[in-house]
């Protein structure tokens, strides 16, 4: 058998289900939360908040969960509160951010930085919105407007590309971004599936006919993964129970598709992952599925209890 990793998040929180947002979280060390907070789309992100604090968020029976948010912005002061709106492509603060926000245009490499607040800050499609610990040097800024610009990746691939370019060109070791916010276009939809695999064919064919609107060139592998992680979470995770779904949640737009799977399942240990090789390769007709979906995708998550499963795919 061969080991290998698949990277784990937490929890996996990036979609929004926002129209032309794409959100990549890579440090929830740091404490990172969004929520809609009404019809219109409206981002809600608060960033300063501790496990603890994250918490007792996702545990509040209460509906309002900017309310809440608030609560905690207006109590402690080192706690960031914006709101991302798309419809009016702005973004506005509630307060004085405790990070270091830089906006990147896509089509021109010019970097913004907003400084402490970000007040009806207005963005284009396609720039990126990046979050910082502290505020990045000016060779590490151009470095940043280049990538960004020379690159047609969205999200958690830009965002490997832009600690790669860093690391490259820059003395001091460079954390990723906090998060990242790419104002690309992209729509978003989340459904059930029943446990049963007779429903696989068919959800595959569902996201082949999203992506033949954009020309995609990769569809036999995406359709292979996207088969793969549902038969996973039918199989394994939700043990063929047809009474217990799956859920389907996915972004996708001209540049990309993201997907998430969920299952009703215990998990497993994703930090003991293997795959059969050799002469145990022939005897053995599973233990590959987990990798291939790593070969295969762009970017790829599982979450620490093992029954989340998210996917990256650039066209």
């Amino acid at each position: 058998m061969k080991r290998f990793n698949v990277p784990v998040k937490p929890s996996i929180g990036d979609f929004t289900a926002t129209r032309d947002v794409w959100l990549s979280v890579n440090d929830q060390t740091e404490g990172f939360c969004f929520a809609k907070r009404d019809a219109r789309s409206t981002l809600v992100v608060a960033v300063g908040l501790n496990a603890g604090e994250i918490a007792s968020l996702s545990a509040d029976t209460r509906e309002d969960t900017f309310a809440v948010f608030r609560e905690f912005a207006d109590t402690q002061n080192d706690i960031a509160l914006f709101h991302v709106i798309p419809e009016e492509k702005r973004i506005s603060a509630v307060q004085r951010l405790s990070i270091a926000v830089v906006v990147v245009s896509r089509g021109t490499g010019s970097v913004a930085v907003v400084g402490d607040t970000l007040l009806d800050y207005p963005f284009l499609m396609d720039d990126v919105l990046l979050g910082f610990t502290n505020l990045p040097s000016p060779e590490e800024l151009a470095v940043i407007g280049k990538t960004v610009k020379e690159s047609d990746e969205i999200s958690f691939p830009l965002s490997c590309q832009l600690e790669h370019a860093l690391s490259n060109h820059c003395t001091k070791r460079f954390r990723a971004p906090l998060f990242m916010i790419d104002h690309s276009p992209c729509a978003s939809y989340s459904f059930p599936v029943k446990s049963t695999l007779k429903t696989v064919a068919m959800t595959v064919d569902l996201f082949k006919n999203k992506m033949l609107q954009f020309n995609c060139t990769r569809m036999w592998q995406i359709e292979t993964v996207i088969h793969e992680a549902l038969v996973n979470a039918i199989t394994y995770g939700n043990d063929m129970d047809a009474e217990k779904s799956i859920t389907v949640e996915y972004e996708v737009g001209p540049k990309g598709l993201r997907v998430i799977v969920k299952d009703l399942g215990d998990g497993f240990d994703v930090s003991n992952i293997s795959v059969p090789v050799g002469e145990e390769a022939l005897e053995r007709i599973s233990g590959r599925g987990i990798y291939m979906m790593r070969k295969f995708s762009d970017a790829m998550f599982y979450n620490f209890k093992g029954n989340e499963l998210l996917l990256f795919f650039h066209f």
